[in-house]
């Protein structure tokens, strides 16, 4: 499949006071892809790849014909339980392939956005996470994020990594849609009440990859770089979290039975074979102050999330 190009950088000439490269988007077909597509628009050109449209084995050609300024890498190896069984899959998109976005654009002097996560970390802390901790992943996917992480860095390429955590959005399956569907099916549901953690949306994440491009593509030498915590502000736990999700949509008419019954289980579900940390929570005072931002509490992206669902008469 040819690269696909975002309408609004395709259609109409580059301006001179715009990237004359485009900005290239891997995973396109994700929820952070699709908002990202959106929201860096204005920049000027947008290079989009999803799953067909390049392999480990042409990617450096592929990337030699795009000749990008920047690449913003949503591709990644998500689905956490099956990467216990498959680790070598997840190990080639999870860490390889930042590998080699890292080793073509140090060559070619471009700039490399790429998401981790908070299973980096055992989740053993007490308090949020700061950048500078250790981490200690306790399962097959949070391992093959680290050594993402750390060849990127290696790579010697200008690099901006941001550790994000519950992401959502109003595009595929995540945590929100889930307890929704099945609220709308069932007259009780048992969620977790000892993992805490910020939902993150997957707006919000694009929003700040959107800044952070721009400041590049306006002055390339103040762009700060290195890792940095991109999670909404405040906390919560799964239940917690679902009985927001609950009393919410019901005040925004989703058909919800009043006599839902939401109960709470603690310890490691014996169904899902990897670990989970039990603090996932991520301080990101760094981002706010070095990019001069404000990150809302996650309420705020519930909000928007189940808003639009309702105005779009999304299903979950």
């Amino acid at each position: 499949m040819p690269d696909q190009s975002h309408p609004l950088g395709e259609s109409r000439p580059i301006d001179s006071w715009l990237q004359p490269e485009p900005i290239l988007i891997i995973g396109r077909d994700g929820q952070v892809g699709r908002a990202l597509a959106d929201a860096l628009a204005p920049l000027g050109k947008i290079v989009l790849w999803g799953r067909g449209d390049f392999s480990l084995g042409d990617i450096m050609e592929k990337l030699d014909d795009s000749r990008p300024s920047a690449i913003i890498n949503a591709a990644a190896w998500t689905k956490v339980d099956l990467a216990e069984s498959r680790p070598a899959e997840a190990r080639e998109a999870n860490a390889t392939m930042p590998a080699f976005l890292g080793k073509w654009a140090a060559k070619n002097e471009a700039l490399v956005i790429h998401y981790s996560t908070d299973y980096v970390f055992d989740g053993q802390k007490n308090g949020a996470y700061l950048e500078t901790d250790t981490p200690a992943p306790l399962n097959v996917y949070g391992q093959t994020k680290l050594e993402g992480d750390l060849a990127l860095l290696e790579s010697g390429a200008k690099a901006l990594i941001f550790r994000t955590s519950w992401v959502y959005s109003i595009f595929g399956q995540n945590f929100p849609k889930t307890i929704l569907n099945l609220a709308q099916k069932h007259p009780e549901l048992t969620v977790n009440n000892d993992q805490k953690g910020a939902p993150t949306s997957a707006e919000l994440i694009a929003q700040v990859t959107a800044v952070a491009a721009a400041k590049y593509l306006s002055a390339p030498e103040s762009l700060p770089t290195g890792i940095y915590n991109l999670a909404a502000s405040g906390h919560t736990t799964w239940r917690d979290y679902a009985l927001t999700i609950i009393s919410r949509a019901r005040d925004l008419g989703f058909p919800i039975s009043p006599n839902l019954k939401i109960n709470s289980c603690e310890g490691p579900d014996p169904q899902r074979p990897a670990r989970r940390p039990l603090n996932s929570r991520l301080d990101a005072s760094k981002l706010e102050k070095d990019f001069r931002l404000f990150l809302p509490g996650w309420e705020y992206g519930l909000e928007r999330l189940l808003s639009n669902m309702r105005a779009l008469a999304v299903t979950a």
